[in-house]
């Protein structure tokens, strides 16, 4: 006999670092479809690489970009700071025709990703999250040191899309 159990939705916190590659914005736009099939709950967004003014540029864009896609309570958040390795590099950021419209649209809270992290986490009672990086693990890897392993009990899967370079 089948055990009817209701099937629990995973929520998920996605990390970005939106720049020219199109997986970021693809990403959204796979988890929006996902999101509308009520197969996700999508609960934030943290922006990474760079200095803060370009987080907090990636926090809005990405804002923007999931309001146009029917998500405007989406809460997206600019990582914390951290040591760059490639300061060039690192403060790469979109633009294009898109970036003003999201930009525009996506006013966001100046908060850390860590603070959102902790006050979210909080709030999580059983192990149903699931973390997607399509970024590099700063706040993540900040957040563990301050917390141990806490996080990782809440935690169902963890996700790693884009580009995985072997120095970080």
């Amino acid at each position: 006999m089948a055990r009817n159990r209701e099937r629990k939705i995973p929520e998920v916190l996605i990390w970005s670092d939106i720049n020219h590659y199109p997986d970021d914005l693809a990403s959204f736009v796979i988890l929006a479809y996902l999101s509308d099939h009520k197969l996700i709950n999508i609960r934030g967004i943290i922006t990474e690489l760079g200095v803060y003014e370009v987080r907090r540029r990636r926090a809005m864009y990405a804002k923007g970009a999931m309001s146009h896609l029917g998500y405007p309570f989406i809460r997206a958040v600019p990582g914390g700071d951290y040591d760059m390795i490639d300061e060039r590099q690192e403060n790469h950021y979109i633009e294009n025709e898109l970036t003003p419209i999201f930009e525009k649209a996506g006013l966001t809270i100046n908060r850390s990703g860590t603070i959102f992290l902790q006050e979210y986490m909080k709030t999580v009672k059983e192990r149903n999250v699931f973390l997607l990086f399509n970024a590099p693990f700063t706040d993540f890897g900040k957040y563990l040191k301050v917390t141990g392993d806490t996080i990782l009990k809440k935690v169902k899967k963890i996700v790693i899309m884009g580009n995985v370079l072997p120095k970080r």
